[in-house]
């Protein structure tokens, strides 16, 4: 046998880079689970999936145009949407030097 044929797929953590701070894709959610306080921008650059994103607003998961918005609820979260009714939660990770 030439080669191994048990070759999996790697599984990569959704992450978006805003303003020297990464965030993590966590849960999806119902739009009526969060209160949106405002949007702060949209997903300008996609990277790799094995990518480590680093331009403002890039991401190795979302298209670009995807809107991004802060929430009243947590300071530490955002959402993306993903349709008219549900958000994905990225929860911030801040870059550690």
């Amino acid at each position: 046998m030439a080669g191994c044929s048990n070759s999996s797929e790697r599984a990569y953590a959704a992450i978006l880079f805003i303003e020297g701070k990464e965030y993590y894709g966590q849960k999806i959610v119902n739009k009526d689970q969060y209160t949106i306080q405002a949007e702060i921008g949209k997903v300008k650059f996609r990277v790799d999936k094995e990518t480590l994103p680093k331009q403002n607003f890039s991401s190795n998961s979302l298209e670009v145009g995807t809107p991004i918005y802060s929430v009243k609820e947590d300071k530490n979260i955002l959402l993306v949407k993903l349709s008219d009714e549900k958000y994905q939660i990225f929860s911030e990770k801040a870059i550690e030097n």
